[in-house]
């Protein structure tokens, strides 16, 4: 992130995103996403941001706020806490972002209907209701998956923008993203950093995205539109 300041990229706010032009020359800008919104953001990653004065937007699974990571300890092996509201709403004010994961972080493409509606209307609600309308705008689909079923139901539920897996098609509700895992090298020809290094070993023990992380692979080329990493 240092790296990247340096060389004179910026991030911009999902509202940035959305305008026609963004506020600094696009080549060097970046939408900058995590998703599950671990703890430990507010303790490695976002203090990094800050101070770099860049911003980032966290995709919550509102159900697990505050809560202990029971939904994907097959995963990550280890019990890991998710950030409180008084964590979020702390961040929020300075500048930022925060938007939906779902409610459990249910694979939606799996679920019936009725339950596909309870965790995008659910997940929204809470969202708005804790920290604002704009907090309802946009959605990362649990795993990256979505299907013509579920994007109809992101469009009734409220939602404006919808971010997947790495390839989307035009539609607001499927674009895509480039992934950031830990442990990915970076090195010339990968990323505007030209030094090559791995994520913190303490990030990578606490689980991926939860501490510092660049970009790997030709992320930097999305004309006039920032290009999207997401942190997972």
């Amino acid at each position: 992130m240092n790296a990247l300041a340096r060389a004179g990229w910026r991030t911009v706010t999902l509202a940035d995103f959305t305008a026609p032009r963004t506020t600094h020359d696009a080549p060097r800008t970046f939408l900058l996403t995590f998703d599950d919104g671990y703890a430990s953001l507010a303790e490695y990653a976002y203090p990094i941001l800050g101070d770099l004065g860049f911003t980032a937007t966290t995709f919550l699974i509102t159900d697990y706020v505050g809560k202990m990571n029971t939904w994907d300890v097959r995963y990550t092996w280890k019990r890991l806490g998710h950030l409180s509201w008084a964590d979020v709403e702390h961040w929020r004010a300075r500048g930022f972002e925060f938007g939906s994961h779902g409610a459990t972080h249910r694979r939606l493409t799996w679920l019936d209907d009725p339950a596909v509606e309870a965790e995008l209307h659910g997940s929204r609600t809470v969202l708005m209701a804790r920290l604002g309308p704009e907090a309802g705008h946009a959605i990362v689909y649990p795993f990256g998956a979505l299907d013509d079923r579920v994007v109809r139901h992101t469009r009734q539920a409220g939602y404006a923008l919808g971010f997947g897996g790495v390839k989307g098609n035009g539609d607001p509700l499927q674009l895509p993203r480039v992934p950031v895992y830990c442990g990915v090298l970076l090195g010339p020809g990968r990323c505007p950093v030209r030094s090559a290094r791995r994520c913190p070993r303490r990030a990578w023990e606490n689980g991926c995205t939860r501490g510092e992380s660049v970009c790997g692979g030709n992320v930097f080329d999305a004309g006039h539109r920032s290009s999207v990493i997401g942190c997972y």
